[in-house]
């Protein structure tokens, strides 16, 4: 028994040793559509985590705004034992247990020590303090609403760049699709070299070239995979899953695009609901109440305080019991200019939020200028790009034919393969760029959420 306790000991600390060492291969996952993935970034994304804290943070400075406004109770309990002639006579009033007796001369000058136990219910109620409670409850609001439309302006920031790492993991793909398409088409040609070669009819040069062009273009996809692995790994990233999975995407994302627009109507768009011209017309608003909280600061502050008190010489039992009301008001006559200087600093910050706001605008149109403009530019490549495929491929089935007649060189034929394989990708990339255009008009209009 002890020795096969001993023997699935090794064995298991075997496959431990070897789990250690094993190295990360990766694992295929699912499918995965667009959505899956914007999906996924949304709800993990650390980002996201982090501004949706902060809007919990904001909501809760806005219930600590709001309750300047409501009244305040608090219960102090003080203890003084003393001898000094004036508290000891205040003590037996708050007591209620002064007597005849306590008239008499030499215990007013010079009595004996008394403890006090007072217990006070203190009710504080803010009336007006120049502004302080209002103006703080709306700069609460007013925050919360700017963490709001942050909230927003990450959400759609992640979603473009998932979808953008999902586009460009397309791409890798569809790189590595036409570089293994040439080294098919490569090697259909080194077997037509070597037939003729061995027939008589071809250079040994020919099946030379034929071969170096096989080792480049291996070459080059041993590149295009990795490209693939990095740009997979970056979208697992922005989605917060396991780096080493590799998701079966949907090709056919770089060729699907709605209707588009014209330009005007993503300029409207995007000034009703850009997040960051959102934000900076709301600095102006917050910037005009800091200047409104200034010029309250002139006006006095009035507040109203009941007090109950319990006092004896016992802190269990009271003897005496007595209640007061207060108002207090207090009236701003000079403060050495410190408020009219906050009030000058205040108009000055209402100045510079116009002018952010004024330069948020106008940087917005001429990004969604620039990235519509850019959409019409790749739009136009697309169909170039298309052509060109097209002629490329029947460049190169009229050369095979011809060189397979012996009315063509092999130079001839790899300058067409190369065509085929540099046309392929340029389509891929235009694509990728039409897509990813659009995608920016969407990111710069405010309507990458919007659009899902």
């Amino acid at each position: 028994m002890r020795k096969i306790i001993l023997c699935c000991f090794i064995f298991f600390y075997f496959l431990s040793f070897i789990g250690l060492i094993w190295p990360d291969v990766g694992h295929c996952g699912d499918r995965l559509s667009l959505e899956a993935a914007l999906r996924h970034s949304l709800e993990d994304n650390p980002e996201v985590k982090a501004v949706l804290a902060e809007l919990e943070g904001a909501q809760a400075k806005r219930i600590q705004a709001r309750s300047a406004f409501f009244p305040k109770i608090d219960i102090e309990e003080d203890f003084l034992r003393t001898n000094n002639p004036v508290l000891v006579f205040m003590e037996k009033l708050d007591q209620e247990l002064f007597g005849q007796e306590d008239f008499r001369i030499d215990r007013l000058n010079d009595p004996a020590p008394r403890s006090d136990w007072a217990m006070k219910l203190i009710l504080t109620q803010p009336i007006f303090n120049r502004g302080k409670e209002i103006i703080g409850n709306e700069l609460a609001k007013k925050a919360e609403e700017i963490i709001r439309e942050k909230k927003r302006a990450i959400q759609e920031r992640v979603a473009f760049e998932t979808e953008r790492a999902y586009l460009l993991a397309i791409l890798a793909t569809q790189k590595r699709v036409v570089l293994e398409k040439a080294i098919g088409t490569a090697k259909e040609g080194l077997e037509i070299a070597k037939k003729r070669y061995r027939s008589g009819k071809a250079l040994k040069s020919d099946v030379l070239s034929s071969e170096a062009r096989l080792m480049r273009l291996k070459q080059d996809l041993a590149l295009a995979k990795s490209n693939e692995k990095v740009a997979m790994a970056d979208l697992n990233r922005i989605m917060a899953q396991p780096q080493s999975i590799q998701w079966e995407l949907d090709n056919r994302m770089l060729d699907q695009i709605s209707d588009v627009p014209e330009l005007e109507t993503w300029l409207k768009k995007a000034k009703g609901r850009r997040p960051e011209i959102l934000i900076s017309k709301k600095m102006v608003d917050v910037a005009a109440i800091h200047k409104r909280g200034a010029k309250l600061n002139f006006l006095p502050s009035i507040n109203l305080q009941g007090n109950y008190e319990f006092h004896g010489e016992d802190p269990l039992a009271s003897s005496g019991e007595s209640w007061s009301i207060m108002a207090k008001a207090s009236f701003n006559i000079f403060n050495g200019l410190s408020d009219r200087g906050r009030l000058l600093e205040a108009s000055a910050d209402l100045l510079r939020a116009e002018a952010q706001r004024d330069k948020a605008v106008m940087h917005t149109e001429f990004e969604v200028r620039g990235a519509y403009y850019e959409f019409l530019a790749s739009t136009e490549a697309v169909v170039a790009a298309q052509a060109e495929v097209e002629r490329a491929q029947e460049a190169l089935r009229i050369l095979r034919s011809r060189y397979a007649q012996g009315f063509a060189l092999m130079v001839e034929v790899l300058g067409a393969e190369d065509a085929l394989k540099k046309s392929e990708l340029r389509l891929a990339e235009a694509k990728y760029r039409t897509r990813l255009s659009y995608l920016k008009l969407r990111l710069f209009s405010g309507t990458v959420l919007s659009h899902r």
